[in-house]
This record gives C-alpha cells, structure tokens and sequence, in this order.
C-alpha cells in the first residue's frame, strides 16, 4: 500500500514521468522581445527535446493546464496535444494546449523538459541570457532512495518504516519457542535464519504475486495502465527496499533471542532483560512519530486556512490580470511606447476591459489627511457593487466626466477632494466636469492589490472615497495611464482576450505578459491543501501504527513477566500493583508528551501574539493551538487505554487456559 501511495504522489504530484523540472524565476521579466511562444518553441528546437509549462488553474486546484513546445516528434511527449496526457490519477484533471496559447502568459514557473542529458543545460543557458534566474528541481531519478526521505514523502516514510519494525520484531519475538527447539537439536544460528528466509520467500511470492495481480487489475479498471512502467518500477523498488529491512529488523531481533534461556523460550516466555528493552524500542519511536505528525498536521491545518481565506479574499478578484512590461526596454523606446500603450489601455478601459483601482489617502501630499481615496473607472464600478444613499447601486458616468463619491458629504470633504483632484492632475480639470454623490456608510470596497493578502490584511477598505474617472476626463495623462498600470493599477479583465486584443507592436515588445493577481493566492493554497492531506493521510497511519505497538508491548509485558504476574495475581494483589512499572512508565510517557504537546501550543500563541495583533492568521493560530494540544492528550491517554485493557485481557486468558508461560 505505502509503495502504491508513494509512487503515485511521485507520478502526479512531484514531476511527470521522465521529466527534468525546472523554476524560472526573477524581478526582471522578458523574453527577449519575441513573447513566450517564440521563446519556448526555440528553446525546444535548439534542445532538440519537449518543453513543458506548467500553470495551474486559477479556481480548481484539480486542474493543471500543461502548454507543450514540441522540438523533437520523435519523443512521445510531443503527442500529447493531438492523443492527450496518459494522466495516471482520475482526480486530477491535465490539460494540455499548443504553445501558441502561452501567447500573454507569464515565463516565470515551473517548467518540464524531455530529451537528452544536454537538453536541461540548453534550456537553462537560454533562460539566463535572457535575465531570469533558473533553479534545477532535483527529481526521483536524480535523488534516488533520498526522495523517500525528504519532502512531501517523510512523514509516511517514517511511519511505514516503524509498521515495519513493529511487525518483523514481533514476528521474531513470536518464533522464540520454535529457536529453543531448534538450538536442542543443535541447530546453528545462520542456519535457522537461512531456513526461515527460504520459507519466508516460499510463502511471500505467491501472495505478492496475487497483489500484483490484483493491483494491475485495478490499474486497468481505474485508468487504462496509463504509465504503468514508472509505476511498477518505483513499486519494485520501494518494495524491495521495505523487504529489505524487515529481513534485517527479523534477523537483528532473532539474534537477541538466541541466547535466551531454553527453558524460557520453550515455555515461550522471555526474560526481563529483553522485554523491556525491545518493548520501548518499539513504544517510544511510535509515540514520537505519532505525536509529531498529529503536531504538523495541526500546523498545515492553519497554513491551509490561511491560504484558503487568501484565496477567497482574492476570489472578488476573478481573472482580472496585472500587467507585466517587458525589463529590457531602452529609455528612448520606453517613453515612445508609453504614451501608445497608455493610449490603448484607456481604449481598453473604455469598452469595460480594464478596471483602474489605485488606492491613495486625501491629502497625502500635505501631510494631513487620513481618509482613503480610490481611484476607479466604470469597468469596476460593472463588477463591484456600490450603493448610494438611496440603496441604489450606483450607475456608470460619461467618459468625459469625474464623479466623486463621498461616505459623508460635506462641504470641507468636498473642498479636500477637489484640491486632491487638483493635484493629482498636471493640467487644470473644469470644476464643471467633477460632481459630488453620497453613498452609503459602511460600505467596503475591493482593492486589486495581492501584495495586501500576502501580508494578511484585508483588501476591502471602509468608508473610502470612491473618484470614478472617465477614460477622456483628461485627469490621468497617456503615459501615466501606463505608470498605475505597472504599479499594478491598471488590471486587464479577462488575460486570454487582453493578450488576444494586445497590438502586435506592443505585444512581447513591450508588454510582456498579463498574470491574473489571485494566481500566487491559488498555487498556495493547491501546495497547502496537498501538504495537508499526505499529513493527515500519514496522521491517521501513524496512530494505527502505534495501535498496533500497544498490542506488541502487551504481548511482550504480559510473556515477559507471566511467573511473577501469576504470582501476584494469586496473593490477590490489585491490577496497578500487578504492573506498576508498566503503568508508572506509560504514565511517565503520557506526562512528558502532555507537557510537550501544552508547551509547543504556548510559545506558538506567544509568537503568534508578537506577529499578529488580530486577522484571520491570528484566529487560525488561536484556534489551532487551543485543540492540538487537547487532540495530543487524548491520543496518548487512548493508547495508554487500549495498551492495560490488552494487558488485562491478555493476563486474564494466560491465567484461564493456564499457560504453559506460567508453568
């Protein structure tokens, strides 16, 4: 099961098969004037290989839009686009497009190369001429075995790893009686091992061979065998490596008992001496592991809320796309196409394609004012409601006017914003042109800024003075038009039809891609939402693990110490006096991890309580930290449980059937 888990989550979420991934990444962004298609067609005939980019999509995180730049057909990646991607999970839905639809997309992200050794450093070298920095994302196929062990894979790494010991060092324990028969008829050490290896082989190929059978079966029933190669080899490997350690963990235990007490072992009791010590060898690494993934699953439980409110803040947001301009524009160009770009953008803001929200505060200049101010056109006023003071919502204004909608209407208020207007625009506005409307009170207005929700504030503002700005006002001037849009301003409505609309003289040349502002929000919350599964996936088999480490340890105490519990039992002592010991030591257990667990939640809320004042990170942390040490509590106090009602029923059957342990 954990091979099958893993080598899934290496398939659909850490790379695609056979891939080579990199992230480009950088302040600067261009493409060399030619826009991202020509770019990434280039790269995958100079590399002789199939470049991929990978965006995910901006409102389900089940989506991936994959864009395939094909320079070699000889390479079964280049026909994905006419056969489709042989995805392997039914719950993640690939779509794949030509790379002429990365027309307007951004270079920056994640990218997958197909092809020769040399085809990565291609690639890369490209990149950095052209001005971005490029990190090489080491994948299963470079890292080896040490995937298992970093990353995403960890956790439930870890857990397998315990099952395994768990279950190996119980199933050496079991076999004790059969070593003390073995060693009276004088059988050696290495040849009792051998003899149980073969017959451990004997009985396990049929039964992998039936799993196999079976799990090919369902492969076939679930997607066709799409990759079934990768996915049989990371299975073979993965498994290989478990059998391996089970193998050394059974023989490491067996050697331990070897020189136990024939008598002992023949009545198939064990001393003390080894008792204890392999019980806890099991117990304290379980309890460890348990707690620590319940703790991180806790943590990605916030991480996750956080971004999901990130996401839903931004959600208002639709697709509206900022704009990114080209870095590597000489002076002269730029002031050239500022003005012509700034000219198209107002066209644009016209027809209800571009929405302007530029947020200022009244009298910033002078110094005195505190009110804010935001700047809009009719293209926000289509997608954000604002109601006057009637309850009406407010209607769109003639192109050639300025209207001013004020929270509370007074004549200093109104002297304040005209001398803002008046300063704001470097030429004179006609007071005709400008008219005064209330609104009403306690409205909030949506501010485009993804910079606000990173830091984890909010992007509505209350009781903001509303300017609505005609696109022939004459306020903002063509190539200030320009300037708000690279400062994130001026945002495009819709990236597929602005880059589709976008001249062809300014498109690559100048702007170099429109990227929708809640894109960083969505690929946060996918990365968390993705975490925090695999942790609570990991959570719930690491508490099953040390389920099964409470029913070893029973087994263990109640064998290991069956003469002197029978002997207490007779003289009618009680069950905490039968096994005081066991239960002062779990209780010692039960109280480090308690305090550990109501600890770790205090200096979080103390640091939480310095980093945050109030918001939605400070309830989630609140909130988080309130039940996990609770959950960690109960947890332990469960398996403090079930480990003396398994005592108890163990010591009641030993004595029933009279035992021979106890003879």
């Amino acid at each position: 099961m954990f091979a099958g888990f893993a080598s899934s989550i290496l398939l659909e979420e850490t790379t695609l098969p056979d891939s080579r991934q990199i992230l480009v990444s950088g302040q600067t962004v261009s493409t060399g004037g030619a826009g991202l298609p020509v770019l990434a067609q280039k790269l995958a005939d100079d590399s002789s290989s199939v470049i991929v980019k990978h965006i995910r999509d901006l409102h389900d995180t089940k989506i991936r839009n994959l864009y395939i730049a094909t320079g070699n057909e000889n390479l079964p990646q280049s026909h994905w686009i006419t056969e489709g991607y042989p995805r392997f999970s039914q719950g993640i839905q690939t779509n794949i497009y030509p790379v002429e639809d990365l027309q307007g997309k951004d270079p920056r992200g994640r990218y997958f190369i197909f092809g020769s050794d040399g085809a990565e450093d291609k690639v890369v070298e490209e990149f950095e001429r052209v001005g971005f920095s490029v990190e090489e994302i080491p994948v299963s196929s470079s890292l080896g075995l040490g995937i298992l062990l970093q990353g995403t894979l960890s956790s439930p790494t870890l857990v397998t790893m315990l099952l395994i010991v768990v279950l190996s060092g119980t199933s050496a324990i079991a076999q004790i009686k059969r070593y003390s028969v073995e060693r009276l008829h004088g059988a050696s050490k290495n040849d009792v091992l051998i003899h149980e290896l073969k017959d451990l082989f004997k009985r396990a190929f049929p039964q992998v061979a039936v799993l196999g059978c079976v799990g090919t079966f369902c492969l076939h029933s679930y997607n066709g065998l799409n990759q079934f190669v990768p996915l049989a080899q990371r299975v073979s490997i993965i498994f290989a490596i478990a059998l391996c350690l089970a193998i050394a963990i059974h023989a490491t235990v067996a050697t331990l008992l070897w020189d136990t007490s024939i008598l002992h072992g023949l009545k198939g009791r064990l001393g003390f001496r080894v008792a204890v010590p392999v019980a806890y060898l099991i117990k304290v690494p379980g309890i460890l592991i348990a707690v620590s993934l319940v703790a991180s699953a806790f943590g990605a439980l916030q991480t996750t809320h956080e971004a999901a409110v990130a996401k839903a803040e931004l959600n208002a947001a639709g697709d509206a796309s900022a704009i990114v301009f080209e870095g590597r524009t000489s002076p002269e160009e730029m002031d050239r196409l500022a003005f012509e770009s700034g000219a198209w953008l107002k066209n644009e803001a016209k027809a209800g394609r571009a929405v302007l929200s530029a947020p200022y505060q009244l009298g910033e200049k002078r110094g005195d004012g505190s009110i804010p101010v935001l700047l809009i056109n009719n293209a926000y006023l289509e997608r954000n409601e604002v109601l006057a003071e009637s309850g009406e919502r407010v209607q769109q204004i003639p192109e050639s006017d300025i209207r001013v909608l004020v929270p509370e209407n007074s004549q200093a208020l109104r002297s304040a914003t005209l001398d803002f207007i008046g300063e704001f625009s470097i030429d004179s506005i006609a007071e005709e042109k400008v008219s005064f409307e209330s609104i009403e009170q306690g409205q909030k207005h949506f501010r485009y800024d993804p910079d606000v929700a990173a830091i984890g504030g909010s992007l509505a503002v209350a009781d903001s003075i509303l300017i609505i700005v005609g696109s022939d006002s004459g306020l903002i001037r063509d190539d200030d038009y320009m300037a708000l849009a690279s400062d994130g301003r001026v945002l495009m409505t819709d990236p597929v039809i602005a880059a589709q609309r976008t001249p062809p003289e300014l498109m690559g040349n100048w702007i170099a891609a429109y990227v929708p502002i809640a894109q960083i929000a969505a690929n946060n919350y996918a990365d968390q939402k993705s975490d925090l599964n695999v942790k609570i996936g990991s959570s719930l088999v690491a508490l099953i693990v040390l389920l099964s480490t409470a029913v070893g340890l029973a087994q263990i105490h109640v064998r290991g110490n069956s003469q002197t519990i029978l002997v207490r039992y007779l003289h009618g002592w009680s069950f905490y006096s039968i096994h005081r010991w066991l239960i002062r030591a779990e209780l010692l257990l039960l109280l480090l991890v308690t305090l550990w667990a109501f600890g770790r939640s205090t200096i979080l809320a103390i640091g939480a309580s310095s980093e945050f004042t109030s918001g939605v990170a400070y309830e989630s942390v609140i909130v988080a930290n309130h039940w996990q040490p609770w959950a960690i509590a109960f947890i332990a106090m469960s398996n403090l449980s079930i480990l003396l009602g398994l005592v108890h029923v163990q010591s009641k059957h030993m004595f029933r059937t009279h035992s021979e342990e106890t003879a």
